[in-house]
């Protein structure tokens, strides 16, 4: 039998995978890390395993909208962060692991830019969580209010100030 995808642009009925035009199937666990270019980003920017044990590795494509009705798997993020025991990010393990929070964003017909999640004051909670590239940052939604698992979606606010909506693809540890 083939995989199946749930889908909301038809009700909510199960659909064959190779029917999701352009999709992929992930399931409920995360993608390997050598299959995600994780392993790329993690080389880039070494961790100290004995520090990690809370950083996970999230990969976000880009969710469905007018522009992109199926969403769009070759525009995202892969980044690196602290997560808790209720899957929301933890600042506090942040403030000691943050040399090890990169990102990386990759869009169909741009280079890929590389930068740091970046824990900064001010925002509707009191603190914003950015993606700081050095020449231009990008800020999480309210991050902290959301939980950061596969099927959740997370909003963007891009370079140009236009908010935008990302599936989260995958979750695994570091």
């Amino acid at each position: 039998m083939p995989p199946v995808l749930r889908s909301r642009t038809r009700g909510d009925r199960l659909r064959p995978a190779a029917a999701m035009r352009g999709a992929r199937l992930y399931g409920t666990g995360a993608r390997r890390a050598e299959e995600t270019g994780m392993t790329m980003l993690m080389a880039e920017y070494p961790v100290d395993r004995r520090q990690t044990a809370g950083l996970f590795a999230v990969t976000l494509y880009l969710a469905r909208s007018s522009e992109h009705p199926e969403g769009n798997p070759n525009e995202g993020y892969r980044f690196i962060l602290p997560l808790d025991a209720n899957a929301r990010v933890d600042a506090d393990a942040w403030a000691h692991l943050r040399d090890s929070c990169a990102v990386v964003r990759f869009r169909e017909d741009e280079e890929s830019r590389r930068g740091r999640l970046v824990h900064r004051a001010g925002g509707v909670h009191g603190a914003r969580w950015i993606f700081d590239y050095g020449d231009g940052e990008e800020v999480l939604h309210m991050l902290e209010a959301h939980t950061v698992r596969a099927g959740d979606y997370l909003s963007v606010q891009g370079e140009d100030g236009d908010m935008r909506t990302f599936h989260i693809m995958a979750v695994a540890r570091a």
